[in-house]
């Protein structure tokens, strides 16, 4: 499997995943350049989910706060996982319902990579 420099961040004893005042500014960055490219290009109901989800701008989202949305609108959930996964994790993972989601962001210097 290809490697990454990145490293997911492990929880605390209580699920809370601690990022640096850096990371939530890179956060808030690619979210709010996100949401201005989706004006006028993704569909009404991609854009009503996105307004569901109710994402912070101001700092990372915590998994559990995702997953009580997602668990009570789509009975989906997220599930924390290394940086890199192999493609049969991956598929488990869809398959019960858990969309894989690293607890890394990228690096300032990063911001405009893909």
């Amino acid at each position: 499997m290809k490697q990454t420099k990145y490293v997911a961040r492990e929880p605390d004893a209580n699920g809370f995943i601690d990022y640096t005042p850096e990371e939530h500014g890179v956060w808030n960055t690619l979210i709010t350049r996100q949401l201005k490219l989706l004006e006028g290009r993704a569909c009404p109901e991609y854009m009503e989910g996105i307004e569901k989800l109710g994402l912070p701008h101001d700092r990372i989202p915590q998994l559990s706060e995702i997953n009580q949305v997602l668990g009570a609108t789509t009975g989906w959930q997220v599930a924390r996982v290394p940086a890199l996964i192999p493609f049969q994790t991956f598929f488990e993972l869809l398959a019960n319902k858990q969309f894989p989601v690293a607890t890394f962001i990228r690096t300032p210097e990063e911001l405009d990579y893909l």
